[in-house]
């Protein structure tokens, strides 16, 4: 049973009447590589115009809040 598993996390399908603990633990498994997924989607920060970084006040794991100013950009011309 444990290569029908290990097929399903490569690419792979698992049967429909697969049962088990095994099977509960790849369902919890797949649903925390999408709630990690969600949580990365949301962390992309997008500027509302073209500009250079002037300033930064974060470093990658810091924790960041709407009104944190991590970043300034300004729109220099070129």
């Amino acid at each position: 049973m444990p290569q029908i598993y290990l097929t399903a996390l490569t690419g792979g399908t698992v049967p429909a009447d697969a049962t088990g603990s095994d099977l509960f633990k790849l369902n919890q498994a797949r649903l925390a590589v999408q709630t990690a997924q969600a949580n990365l989607d949301s962390t992309q920060i997008t500027a509302p115009f073209d500009g250079t970084v002037t300033e930064v006040n974060s470093m990658v794991g810091d924790q960041v809040s709407p009104a944190t100013k991590a970043f300034r950009l300004d729109d220099c011309p070129s």
